[in-house]
């Protein structure tokens, strides 16, 4: 179980390693380092559980049901509004800076799905094909590009975030 939790965080650290050398490739330096595009405040990292960014609701993985559930947690109200079915054995869950869009990693598939963020009516916008074993993801931090860690293609897949096609 150890060597599983620092294999995650491994690769999260490689992810991350890998969008600042390639921002730094591109010239994006300044919106790494604060200048440049717009940043975001909110996470941009992924886990089986994910905070929007206004805090008002929470998206789930459920990888015993290829699902992902959305809750209403503001103000106390801690509600499941609805449940998606995604592709095979869903991991993380990473949620735009911006709020609008939540993507999930889908382990077994070897796909990301793309889902609209309105929590009252979700839906599976389209489906990504990326690498073997998608786990971690990773948004710039303008959210221009999500980053996929693929635990058995060992690579990592860049998905243009907003036209939502790997890159």
């Amino acid at each position: 179980m150890r060597i599983n939790t620092l294999i995650t965080a491994l690769a999260f650290v490689a992810v991350f390693g890998i969008v600042c050398l390639i921002a730094d490739q591109r010239g994006e330096r300044g919106a790494l380092a604060g200048g440049g595009p717009e940043r975001f405040s909110g996470p941009t990292q992924s886990g089986p559980i994910a905070v929007t960014p206004d805090d008002r609701y929470v998206w789930v993985a459920n990888p015993d049901n290829n699902s992902v559930s959305v809750l209403e947690v503001a103000g106390d109200v801690n509600r499941k509004l609805a449940e998606i079915p995604v592709g095979i054995e869903p991991r993380n869950v990473a949620i735009a800076p911006d709020g609008k869009t939540v993507y999930v990693s889908n382990t077994v598939s070897g796909t990301v799905s793309v889902i609209r963020a309105n929590p009252r009516h979700p839906r599976v916008e389209r489906t990504i094909r990326v690498g073997t074993e998608p786990y971690g993801m990773a948004f710039t931090p303008n959210g221009s590009r999500l980053y996929v860690a693929n635990a058995r293609s060992n690579d990592v897949s860049v998905i243009r975030a907003g036209r939502d096609e790997v890159v």
